[in-house]
């Protein structure tokens, strides 16, 4: 289920990073990639290998660019340390993405 869930955000990505030009379409855009990087996130704090989640992610490279990311950071042991782990992930994708899109 996961992979189907990672395989699907990163085409929708996909899609929104090469049709962004209205007001309201890099919204959707940062929506999605951070969505992707909650999911990559996840894989990350469950203990799946780097290599199976590169695998899952294909060739899209900022995928590929949020996994490396991911695997810098540490697996943690407890629920509520995964969790912020994985939200924090997530806003932070967000926030660069807004930057980067909103100027």
């Amino acid at each position: 289920m996961k992979k189907i869930v990672i395989v699907m955000v990163a085409a929708m990505l996909l899609v929104s990073v090469s049709t962004v030009r209205g007001d309201d379409d890099w919204q959707e855009t940062c929506k999605n990639l951070a969505t992707l990087a909650e999911n990559i996130m996840k894989h990350r704090q469950d203990g799946t290998s780097m290599p199976v989640v590169m695998e899952l992610v294909g060739d899209l490279e900022i995928a590929q660019t949020l996994v490396m990311d991911a695997y810098r950071s540490p697996r943690f042991s407890t629920e509520r340390m995964k969790k912020e782990a994985i939200n924090d992930f997530r806003d932070r994708a967000y926030l660069m993405c807004v930057e980067v899109f909103r100027d």
